[in-house]
């Protein structure tokens, strides 16, 4: 049998060949992911440093599993500092790494001069100290990074506080474990979280009497601002059109 004919079954008819089965489509972001910084509707992406970043801006971002929440963003100041203190902290690293690979490199051709050329001991000291300046700038440099990056943290509590915040004012109780679920967190981030909501004004934490666990309760739900302005404007509308009906009337 030849190969062309290889494919053909007993009663001469064509097999046709296995389909190649395509791989499922991957399911894209829903319209209440919507990024507070860029506005557009991206997926959320991992992140060592900021835990959760926009997928088009790259700026922090606190998931809420929660289709039916309203969003007013309260986190986006919060979530914008701290993705500013981890930029600036890469660029000073950056610039750190860079000037104290130039020291050591500097360092390194003025040993091989003096070794081998023997320049004058006021040249020497010259170069010596022009090798030292990139290496101190280095070190500072490496403070300037510490530094913003000891800011990444508190920020980005603040932002997940006032998402979680957010989720408590709107269902009025919300338990511990919710919450994380929620808001994709365990582990010692979920404590973390939970300690800085608990101490925010207007929520209190409890335990439960029916189960014995944890809950985040508010004492007021969330008043809608926008849905207020909204019912006012609308009001003004028809209190301005009212007159201009009666002059087409007269």
């Amino acid at each position: 049998m030849s190969r062309d004919d290889s494919t053909l079954a007993p009663g001469d008819d064509p097999v046709a060949p296995p389909a190649l089965g395509n791989p499922a489509a991957r399911p894209g972001p829903a319209a209440h992911e919507r990024c507070p910084h860029c506005g557009t509707t991206a997926v959320l992406e991992r992140s060592s440093s900021l835990r959760f970043v926009c997928g088009v801006c790259g700026k922090a971002r606190v998931p809420i599993d929660d289709p039916k929440l309203e969003r007013s963003f309260d986190e986006r100041d919060a979530l914008a500092r701290a993705t500013t203190a981890r930029n600036a902290a890469r660029v000073w690293m950056a610039i750190s790494a860079t000037s104290g690979a130039f020291s050591i490199v500097s360092l390194m051709f003025l040993a091989l001069a003096v070794a081998f050329a023997s320049p004058p001991l006021l040249a020497s000291l010259l170069a010596l100290l022009a090798a030292v300046t990139p290496l101190a700038f280095a070190l500072w440099g490496r403070g300037r990074a510490r530094a913003h990056e000891a800011a990444v943290g508190p920020a980005l509590e603040e932002g997940w506080a006032a998402a979680a915040r957010e989720i408590v004012e709107e269902r009025g109780d919300v338990s511990a474990d919710e919450l994380a679920r929620l808001l994709r967190v365990d582990g010692a981030w979920a404590e973390r979280v939970h300690a800085s909501l608990g101490a925010q004004h207007g929520v209190r934490a409890r335990v439960r009497e029916e189960d014995a666990a944890l809950s985040f309760e508010a004492d007021a739900k969330k008043l809608r601002v926008k849905s207020a302005v909204g019912d006012a404007e609308a009001a003004a509308d028809e209190a301005s059109a009212a007159p201009e009906e009666e002059r087409e009337r007269a």
